[in-house]
């Protein structure tokens, strides 16, 4: 492997696990100790806790699928249609999220 990607990913694993732990500590901040924990002990019953994790993963894969279809949607829409397409398309879109 060349020198110059390995440095690179090198500083990308510190940045990383950098920020994971000062996610971590604000979390724990935050919620006064270590939310899995917390949570654990609030329910007190294994399968709640196990389901309640799985709600969030499921929570996160469906914010995830959204935000890559609508990148995908935009980009898609920007290259081959253009941009006054792309605005007509939001506005009849925009129409319907009164009803």
């Amino acid at each position: 492997m060349n020198l110059r990607y390995l440095m690179v990913l090198v500083w990308q694993i510190i940045l990383t696990l950098t920020l994971l732990i000062f996610s971590l500590v604000f979390s724990y901040i935050d919620w006064h100790g270590f939310k899995p924990l917390l949570e654990f002990e609030h329910y007190g019953n294994v399968s709640l806790f196990i389901a309640q994790y799985l709600y969030y993963s499921f929570e996160v894969a469906l914010f995830t699928l959204i935000i890559v279809a609508l990148t995908w949607g935009i980009g898609h829409m920007l290259s081959k249609k253009g941009v006054a397409s792309t605005i007509l398309g939001f506005g009849m879109g925009l129409s319907f999220i009164g009803e």
